[in-house]
C-alpha cells in the first residue's frame, strides 16, 4: 500500500511500499453491516473513463489527469485544488470537496507532514485554510500499513459560494458492487497533474474502514495528488431524481504505478466513525 498526496514532487494517495509510507497523498453501520472480501464486480462492466456529465461539468479535451480519465471543466465544480505548503518549504497537491461554501472535505493524511498554509482554488476562486481538523482517531494500521480514519475538515477564510456543494450518504447503505465516481487534480498516466479529471470504478468490497475499488484497466483511477477527493455514489430517490453524494475519501493504493491491477482504498464516509466527524464539525452539511 501507499499514500495518494504530493509535497514536493511527491503526491498525496497514501500508497504504502514494501519499504514503507510514501506520501503522495446511513451511518454504514447503523445499517445491517459491512461487507468485507467479496468479489472485484463484474469485470465486464462498461464504466466510463469520463464522469464530468455525472455532476454536469463540461468535459475538457483529451487531457487527462485520474489514471485513464477525462479532464472536466471547473465551472460549477464543487471539487478543490488544495495547494499545501509544508514547515520544510514542500508544496504538495491534495484533492477535497466542498460540503458547505466555507468547509472543505479531504484526507487526513494530507497534512502528515506540518503544514504551514494551505490555498484552496477551484475555477479562478482561492481561498486560505483558517483550520484544519483531522479525525480524533486517525492512524496507520500496524499490519496492513493503510490509514484508519483518513479523513479532515478545512475550514476557509472566505466562502466559495460560486461553486456547488456535495451531500454524503446518510439514508442507507452503499451496495457491493455498485459503481462509483472518482474526482481529483493528480497524476494521469504521463505523470502529468493539476487538472481536475474524472472516471469511473467498480466496488470491490467495503468495510467499516475502507471501501475498495480495484483496477483492472476497465475505467479509471486514482494516482498521486487525488488524495482527498470523492468517492461519488448516485441513486434514485423516491421521488425518481438522482442524488450525487460523497461515500468516500481517496487514502491508498496498492501499485507505485496506479496502473492496471491497482487496488484503491477510499476512507469509508458512510462508517459510523467517519460520519460522525464530519457532522460534528459541519453541522450544516447536506445528508441525502
Amino acid at each position: 500500500m501507499h499514500i495518494f498526496s504530493l509535497p514536493s514532487q511527491r503526491f498525496f494517495k497514501l500508497r504504502i511500499a514494501p519499504l514503507g509510507i510514501l506520501v503522495l497523498s446511513t451511518l454504514f453501520l447503523l445499517f445491517a453491516g459491512c461487507t468485507d472480501g467479496g468479489g472485484d464486480g463484474d469485470p465486464s462492466a462498461n464504466l466510463l473513463s469520463s464522469a464530468c456529465s455525472q455532476l454536469n461539468l463540461t468535459a475538457r479535451s483529451a487531457l487527462p489527469r485520474v489514471i485513464n480519465g477525462g479532464a472536466c471543466s471547473e465551472s460549477g465544480s464543487p471539487i478543490v485544488r488544495l495547494n499545501i505548503r509544508t514547515l520544510s518549504g514542500d508544496v504538495g497537491l491534495c484533492s477535497g470537496t466542498l460540503l458547505t461554501p466555507t468547509t472543505v472535505l479531504t484526507a487526513a493524511h494530507c497534512f502528515f507532514s506540518l503544514t504551514t498554509s494551505v490555498e484552496v482554488t477551484v475555477a479562478g476562486n482561492r481561498a486560505l485554510a483558517t483550520e484544519i481538523i483531522t479525525h480524533p482517531a486517525l492512524s496507520i494500521d500496524t499490519n496492513s500499513q493503510v490509514v484508519i480514519n483518513d479523513a479532515a475538515i478545512v475550514r476557509l477564510n472566505q466562502p466559495l459560494s460560486e461553486q456547488p456543494t456535495l451531500p454524503i450518504l446518510g439514508s442507507r447503505p452503499v451496495p457491493d458492487g455498485s459503481t462509483i465516481s472518482i474526482f481529483g487534480y493528480g497524476l494521469d498516466e504521463n505523470g502529468d497533474s493539476g487538472v481536475l479529471e474524472s472516471g469511473e470504478m467498480l466496488i470491490s468490497s467495503i468495510t467499516q474502514a475502507h471501501i475498495a475499488a480495484r483496477y483492472n484497466g476497465n475505467g479509471s483511477n486514482p494516482c498521486f495528488g487525488d488524495s482527498g477527493g470523492p468517492a461519488i455514489y448516485t441513486f434514485v430517490d423516491e421521488n425518481g431524481v438522482e442524488q450525487d453524494t460523497i461515500v468516500g475519501i481517496v487514502s491508498s493504493g496498492e501499485l507505485i504505478t496506479c496502473l492496471e491491477g491497482d487496488r484503491t482504498l477510499f476512507a469509508n464516509a458512510t462508517s459510523a466513525d467517519v460520519f460522525s466527524f464530519i457532522i460534528a464539525n459541519v453541522p450544516e452539511v447536506q445528508i441525502r
